[in-house]
């Protein structure tokens, strides 16, 4: 005689433990894992860092820069202390590193737009030291598939470094 446990058979008894098992572990994630946020704008705003993209245009894409800056606010993200930026190809999957730097309070990438033809996607990730740098262990990456559609397209440095000094105050 087979004996049952509750209104489940004993499969079922089984599977249900397995759907428990399985909820506890997706909860209880690594202290260590990094939390990947998808970069939405050319002003974009979280945990403690702030992303801002323009384009400074020339007469032609190799003399074109796309420009990011990077600010770090040290309060809100204390334990942010490195930074790593890579370039990828959506397809391929290629990875290439575009820096590894100590994480300062204001840090601007300047990038040949022809540099995104085959590598549009730019991960920024953002560790807690050294160690964790060198181990691939961010706590924090923002990503992007590409240069973001709102990222202004301005003629003059004067007008760049401007508009990347008035944006912070833009963004909700």
């Amino acid at each position: 005689m087979r004996r049952r446990f509750g209104v489940f058979g004993e499969g079922m008894a089984w599977t249900a433990a397995g759907l428990v098992l399985l909820l506890v572990l997706m909860a209880v994630r690594p202290s260590f894992a990094a939390q990947e946020i998808h970069g939405a704008d050319s002003s974009f705003r979280a945990q403690g860092i702030t992303i801002l993209w323009a384009i400074l245009k020339g007469p032609t894409e190799e003399d074109s820069f796309v420009y990011i800056r990077i600010l770090h606010d040290q309060t809100a993200a204390p334990k942010l202390n490195f930074l790593g930026v890579e370039a990828v190809d959506p397809f391929s999957k290629e990875r290439e590193w575009v820096v590894k730097a100590p994480l300062w309070g204001k840090q601007t990438l300047k990038i040949v737009r022809t540099d995104f033809r085959d590598k549009t996607e730019r991960w920024l990730h953002f560790y807690t030291d050294q160690a964790a740098l060198e181990r691939h262990q961010p706590a924090l990456t923002i990503f992007y598939h590409g240069v973001p559609d709102t990222a202004p397209e301005l003629l003059t440095e004067a007008d760049l470094e401007a508009y990347l000094a008035e944006a912070p105050a833009r963004i909700r």
